[in-house]
Protein backbone atom coordinates (compact mmCIF):
# COMPACT_ATOMS: atom_id res chain seq x y z
CA UNK A 1 0.00 0.00 0.00
CA UNK A 2 1.45 3.60 -0.83
CA UNK A 3 0.26 6.76 -1.24
CA UNK A 4 -0.65 8.31 -4.80
CA UNK A 5 1.80 11.08 -5.76
CA UNK A 6 -1.55 12.92 -7.67
CA UNK A 7 -4.08 13.64 -4.35
CA UNK A 8 -2.18 11.31 -1.84
CA UNK A 9 -4.85 8.76 -1.15
CA UNK A 10 -3.48 5.68 -0.17
CA UNK A 11 -3.88 3.00 -2.78
CA UNK A 12 -1.98 -0.42 -3.84
CA UNK A 13 -1.99 0.73 -7.63
CA UNK A 14 1.36 1.75 -9.05
CA UNK A 15 1.93 3.28 -11.93
CA UNK A 16 5.15 1.81 -14.02
CA UNK A 17 5.11 4.62 -16.32
CA UNK A 18 5.84 7.71 -13.34
CA UNK A 19 7.02 5.09 -11.23
CA UNK A 20 5.07 6.36 -8.43
CA UNK A 21 1.85 4.98 -6.81
CA UNK A 22 -1.52 6.68 -8.21
CA UNK A 23 -5.07 5.63 -7.29
CA UNK A 24 -7.96 4.58 -9.57
CA UNK A 25 -9.76 8.34 -9.40
CA UNK A 26 -6.50 9.59 -11.00
CA UNK A 27 -5.90 6.99 -13.46
CA UNK A 28 -8.92 8.23 -15.59
CA UNK A 29 -8.13 11.85 -14.54
CA UNK A 30 -4.44 12.27 -16.51
CA UNK A 31 -3.21 8.53 -17.05
CA UNK A 32 -5.34 7.04 -18.99
CA UNK A 33 -2.89 5.27 -21.41
CA UNK A 34 0.00 4.27 -18.43
CA UNK A 35 0.91 1.14 -17.87
CA UNK A 36 -1.20 0.34 -14.30
CA UNK A 37 -1.24 -2.06 -11.92
CA UNK A 38 -0.99 -4.26 -8.32
CA UNK A 39 2.32 -2.90 -6.71
CA UNK A 40 3.01 -6.73 -5.95
CA UNK A 41 2.64 -7.67 -9.40
CA UNK A 42 5.09 -4.89 -10.66
CA UNK A 43 7.59 -5.97 -7.80
CA UNK A 44 7.07 -9.98 -8.57
CA UNK A 45 6.61 -9.90 -11.90
CA UNK A 46 8.70 -6.92 -13.20
CA UNK A 47 6.00 -5.42 -15.02
CA UNK A 48 6.86 -3.19 -17.85
CA UNK A 49 5.88 -0.21 -19.60
CA UNK A 50 3.39 -0.75 -22.44
CA UNK A 51 3.27 2.43 -24.96
CA UNK A 52 1.28 -0.04 -28.14
CA UNK A 53 -1.81 -1.48 -28.51
CA UNK A 54 -0.93 -5.03 -28.44
CA UNK A 55 -3.80 -5.60 -30.95
CA UNK A 56 -2.90 -3.57 -34.28
CA UNK A 57 0.59 -2.56 -32.95
CA UNK A 58 0.29 0.95 -32.87
CA UNK A 59 0.96 3.72 -30.33
CA UNK A 60 -2.45 3.72 -27.47
CA UNK A 61 -2.22 7.78 -27.79
CA UNK A 62 -3.01 7.67 -31.37
CA UNK A 63 -6.68 6.38 -30.73
CA UNK A 64 -9.57 6.38 -28.07
CA UNK A 65 -8.57 4.07 -25.49
CA UNK A 66 -10.36 1.36 -22.95
CA UNK A 67 -8.50 -0.12 -19.73
CA UNK A 68 -10.15 -3.56 -18.78
CA UNK A 69 -10.52 -4.84 -15.25
CA UNK A 70 -7.43 -6.02 -15.29
CA UNK A 71 -5.61 -2.53 -15.70
CA UNK A 72 -4.59 -3.15 -19.43
CA UNK A 73 -5.21 -0.48 -21.88
CA UNK A 74 -6.39 -1.48 -25.63
CA UNK A 75 -7.48 0.89 -28.02
CA UNK A 76 -11.60 1.19 -28.05
CA UNK A 77 -12.49 0.37 -31.51
CA UNK A 78 -9.68 -2.99 -31.56
CA UNK A 79 -11.03 -4.32 -28.66
CA UNK A 80 -14.71 -4.16 -30.13
CA UNK A 81 -13.60 -5.76 -33.54
CA UNK A 82 -11.89 -8.67 -31.76
CA UNK A 83 -14.93 -9.42 -29.24
CA UNK A 84 -17.25 -8.94 -31.98
CA UNK A 85 -15.28 -12.05 -33.75
CA UNK A 86 -15.29 -13.71 -30.62
CA UNK A 87 -16.57 -17.20 -30.28
CA UNK A 88 -15.55 -18.10 -26.74
CA UNK A 89 -15.75 -16.65 -23.64
CA UNK A 90 -14.24 -12.63 -23.72
CA UNK A 91 -10.58 -12.30 -22.33
CA UNK A 92 -8.03 -9.63 -21.75
CA UNK A 93 -5.65 -10.18 -25.37
CA UNK A 94 -2.73 -9.60 -23.02
CA UNK A 95 -3.34 -11.63 -20.05
CA UNK A 96 -6.09 -13.95 -20.73
CA UNK A 97 -8.22 -13.11 -17.64
CA UNK A 98 -11.90 -12.92 -18.10
CA UNK A 99 -13.33 -9.61 -18.75
CA UNK A 100 -17.27 -9.89 -17.95
CA UNK A 101 -17.32 -12.27 -15.32
CA UNK A 102 -15.55 -10.40 -12.76
CA UNK A 103 -17.22 -8.39 -9.73
CA UNK A 104 -16.51 -5.51 -7.40
CA UNK A 105 -14.22 -3.38 -10.26
CA UNK A 106 -13.63 -0.19 -9.71
CA UNK A 107 -16.59 2.26 -11.08
CA UNK A 108 -14.77 4.32 -13.28
CA UNK A 109 -13.66 0.83 -15.17
CA UNK A 110 -17.65 -0.55 -14.62
CA UNK A 111 -18.96 2.58 -15.90
CA UNK A 112 -16.43 2.71 -19.15
CA UNK A 113 -17.24 -1.16 -20.21
CA UNK A 114 -20.94 -0.09 -20.11
CA UNK A 115 -20.63 2.56 -22.23
CA UNK A 116 -18.01 1.43 -24.51
CA UNK A 117 -19.75 -2.50 -25.37
CA UNK A 118 -23.58 -1.57 -24.81
CA UNK A 119 -25.89 -3.61 -26.96
CA UNK A 120 -23.31 -6.53 -27.11
CA UNK A 121 -24.16 -9.92 -26.25
CA UNK A 122 -21.23 -10.35 -24.15
CA UNK A 123 -21.71 -7.81 -22.17
CA UNK A 124 -25.08 -9.41 -20.69
CA UNK A 125 -23.06 -11.79 -18.05
CA UNK A 126 -21.43 -8.49 -16.55
CA UNK A 127 -24.73 -6.49 -16.41
CA UNK A 128 -26.68 -9.58 -14.31
CA UNK A 129 -22.98 -9.20 -12.15
CA UNK A 130 -22.63 -5.55 -11.71
CA UNK A 131 -25.58 -3.84 -12.27
CA UNK A 132 -25.95 -0.35 -13.79
CA UNK A 133 -26.58 2.86 -12.50
CA UNK A 134 -29.40 4.87 -13.59
CA UNK A 135 -29.90 5.73 -17.05
CA UNK A 136 -29.29 9.12 -16.52
CA UNK A 137 -26.01 8.66 -14.66
CA UNK A 138 -24.46 6.28 -17.34
CA UNK A 139 -24.93 8.73 -19.99
CA UNK A 140 -23.39 11.62 -17.70
CA UNK A 141 -20.39 9.18 -16.58
CA UNK A 142 -20.08 8.27 -20.49
CA UNK A 143 -20.02 11.30 -21.44
CA UNK A 144 -16.89 12.70 -19.23
CA UNK A 145 -14.94 9.83 -19.77
CA UNK A 146 -14.93 10.01 -23.38
CA UNK A 147 -14.54 13.44 -22.80
CA UNK A 148 -17.61 14.28 -25.23
CA UNK A 149 -20.44 16.82 -24.52
CA UNK A 150 -24.03 15.02 -25.34
CA UNK A 151 -26.64 17.08 -27.01
CA UNK A 152 -28.99 16.78 -24.11
CA UNK A 153 -28.04 14.78 -20.78
CA UNK A 154 -31.02 14.32 -18.53
CA UNK A 155 -31.16 15.65 -15.01
CA UNK A 156 -31.65 13.65 -12.31
CA UNK A 157 -34.85 14.63 -10.00
CA UNK A 158 -32.50 15.15 -7.13
CA UNK A 159 -30.22 17.38 -9.05
CA UNK A 160 -32.97 19.33 -10.78
CA UNK A 161 -34.91 20.33 -7.63
CA UNK A 162 -31.49 21.52 -6.09
CA UNK A 163 -30.34 23.63 -9.48
CA UNK A 164 -34.75 25.19 -9.12
CA UNK A 165 -33.71 25.85 -5.57
CA UNK A 166 -30.48 27.63 -6.30
CA UNK A 167 -31.94 29.50 -9.35
CA UNK A 168 -35.24 31.05 -7.02
CA UNK A 169 -32.79 31.99 -4.21
CA UNK A 170 -30.98 34.33 -7.03
CA UNK A 171 -34.25 35.72 -8.04
CA UNK A 172 -34.64 36.81 -4.94
CA UNK A 173 -31.78 37.95 -3.77
CA UNK A 174 -31.51 40.05 -7.26
CA UNK A 175 -35.18 41.22 -6.03
CA UNK A 176 -34.22 42.63 -3.20
CA UNK A 177 -31.02 44.00 -4.80
CA UNK A 178 -33.58 45.90 -7.00
CA UNK A 179 -35.49 47.85 -4.41
CA UNK A 180 -32.68 48.49 -2.15
CA UNK A 181 -31.31 50.62 -5.21
CA UNK A 182 -34.70 52.11 -5.94
CA UNK A 183 -35.23 53.37 -2.05
CA UNK A 184 -31.64 54.70 -2.22
CA UNK A 185 -31.68 56.59 -5.59
CA UNK A 186 -35.13 58.41 -3.82
CA UNK A 187 -33.30 59.37 -0.65
CA UNK A 188 -30.82 60.49 -3.00
CA UNK A 189 -33.16 62.46 -5.20
CA UNK A 190 -34.66 64.31 -1.66
CA UNK A 191 -33.77 67.77 -1.16
CA UNK A 192 -32.20 68.45 2.35
CA UNK A 193 -35.07 70.82 4.09
CA UNK A 194 -33.75 74.11 4.35
CA UNK A 195 -34.32 77.33 6.92
CA UNK A 196 -34.84 80.54 6.40
CA UNK A 197 -33.41 82.92 8.64
CA UNK A 198 -35.80 86.34 8.95
CA UNK A 199 -34.03 88.99 11.14
CA UNK A 200 -35.25 92.36 11.02
CA UNK A 201 -33.82 95.65 11.68
CA UNK A 202 -34.59 99.41 11.99
CA UNK A 203 -31.36 100.16 9.99
CA UNK A 204 -31.02 99.11 6.47
CA UNK A 205 -27.17 98.31 7.11
CA UNK A 206 -28.05 95.98 9.61
CA UNK A 207 -30.48 94.33 7.60
CA UNK A 208 -28.48 93.73 4.68
CA UNK A 209 -25.49 92.77 6.51
CA UNK A 210 -27.82 90.15 8.63
CA UNK A 211 -29.79 88.65 5.41
CA UNK A 212 -26.01 88.29 3.80
CA UNK A 213 -25.29 85.97 6.96
CA UNK A 214 -28.46 84.40 6.94
CA UNK A 215 -27.87 83.57 3.16
CA UNK A 216 -24.70 82.03 3.64
CA UNK A 217 -26.14 80.35 6.83
CA UNK A 218 -28.82 78.63 4.97
CA UNK A 219 -26.49 77.78 2.00
CA UNK A 220 -24.71 75.58 4.58
CA UNK A 221 -26.82 74.44 6.22
CA UNK A 222 -28.28 72.66 2.54
CA UNK A 223 -24.52 71.33 1.64
CA UNK A 224 -24.60 69.74 4.83
CA UNK A 225 -28.32 67.95 4.74
CA UNK A 226 -27.19 67.22 1.05
CA UNK A 227 -24.11 65.80 1.59
CA UNK A 228 -24.11 64.13 4.74
CA UNK A 229 -28.03 63.61 4.85
CA UNK A 230 -28.27 65.60 8.67
CA UNK A 231 -31.11 64.91 11.24
CA UNK A 232 -33.63 67.07 12.19
CA UNK A 233 -32.03 67.70 15.94
CA UNK A 234 -29.11 68.42 14.30
CA UNK A 235 -30.62 71.24 12.27
CA UNK A 236 -32.15 72.44 15.11
CA UNK A 237 -28.73 72.92 16.98
CA UNK A 238 -27.26 74.89 13.92
CA UNK A 239 -29.97 77.44 13.86
CA UNK A 240 -29.56 77.86 17.55
CA UNK A 241 -25.56 78.27 16.76
CA UNK A 242 -26.52 80.61 13.99
CA UNK A 243 -28.98 82.83 15.96
CA UNK A 244 -26.23 83.18 19.38
CA UNK A 245 -23.72 83.96 16.65
CA UNK A 246 -26.07 86.58 15.04
CA UNK A 247 -26.91 88.18 18.33
CA UNK A 248 -23.47 88.46 19.04
CA UNK A 249 -22.31 90.38 16.18
CA UNK A 250 -25.12 92.60 16.77
CA UNK A 251 -24.41 93.51 20.59
CA UNK A 252 -20.25 94.07 19.05
CA UNK A 253 -21.50 96.34 16.57
CA UNK A 254 -23.65 98.27 19.14
CA UNK A 255 -20.95 98.02 21.51
CA UNK A 256 -18.17 99.59 18.95
CA UNK A 257 -20.61 102.09 18.04
CA UNK A 258 -20.89 103.63 21.63
CA UNK A 259 -17.49 104.24 22.03
CA UNK A 260 -16.95 105.90 18.92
Amino acid sequence: MGICFECKKPTDLYCVHHKKHICIECIFKGHVNCTVCKYREYVEENREEVNNCIICSTELTSKETVRLPCFCVFHKDCLISLFDQSIEEVKCPKCHQPIFTQQDIPNQIKDQLISTFAGKSYLQPFLELNPPKHEEEIDMTAAVLLNETPKEIKQLPQEKEEQDNVEYVQQEITSLKRKDDKVEGSENNEVAPTIEFDVSSDEDDHGSKKKEMSSIGKNFIQTLGKKNKISGSTLLILFGLMVVLVVFMVVVYFIGNKDT
